[in-house]
């Protein structure tokens, strides 16, 4: 055996799709067989922009298909990440190194900008009612407003409990709609939290 292993492809992997955030990135390379003496200083990012990042680990020393990971993301842009075709280590079970190198995979558009909520003021209620659908927006300057997911959490689950917390609305406009345990007093703080496809809140 005198061929050499080649890489085939570097995707994203987590997240996988195209947007990347500060939660750290990570891509999946596949090589055209089995491997050895693979490490992280056998990569290097590509980028456009401020972007920029750290590769941090690879999920395996050996194999035909592992992960890399990247941290410390940062900046606006896109992040490649490329195998270097020199001065690596990989090579195959009878000892041809890896020299083709690869700089074809996909990349991460970087978002750091988290979505943001309108307000909604304090309320006051009656004993065995509910607030009504409390309106409130929904924005993010890199994405849809639909693709924004939001969750709701109360300070008080004896007086409101998750089950008591409606989300409603869609795209920017969505709606909130509290229902206290019948026969309950108190107060409770019910916050809520956007979060979009690249992980930013």
């Amino acid at each position: 055996d005198t061929t050499p292993p080649t890489p085939t492809s570097i995707n994203r992997f987590d997240p996988s799709g195209e947007l990347g955030g500060s939660g750290g990135l990570s891509y999946r390379v596949t090589f055209s067989e089995a491997v050895n003496g693979i490490a992280t200083g056998d990569f290097q990012l590509t980028a456009t922009g401020t972007a920029a990042g750290l590769i941090s680990a690879v999920s395996a020393g050996a194999g035909d298909v592992i992960d890399v990971k990247v941290v410390n993301v940062a900046g606006s842009g896109t992040l490649r990440l490329d195998l270097k075709s020199s001065a690596t280590q990989i090579k195959d079970a009878a000892g041809n190194f890896e020299t083709a190198g690869f700089s074809a995979g996909q990349t991460y558009t970087i978002d750091l900008t988290a979505p943001a909520l309108s307000s909604i003021g304090n309320q006051t209620i009656d004993e065995d009612a509910n607030t009504g659908a409390l309106a409130f927006t929904v924005q993010d300057s890199s994405v849809a407003a639909a693709e924004v997911t939001v969750s709701a959490t109360s300070s008080n689950s004896s007086l409101a409990p998750a089950a008591s917390v409606v989300l409603g609305g869609s795209e920017g406009n969505r709606t909130i709609t509290v229902t206290p345990l019948a026969n309950q007093s108190g107060a409770t703080t019910v916050t809520l939290t956007a979060s979009d496809p690249a992980g930013n809140k």
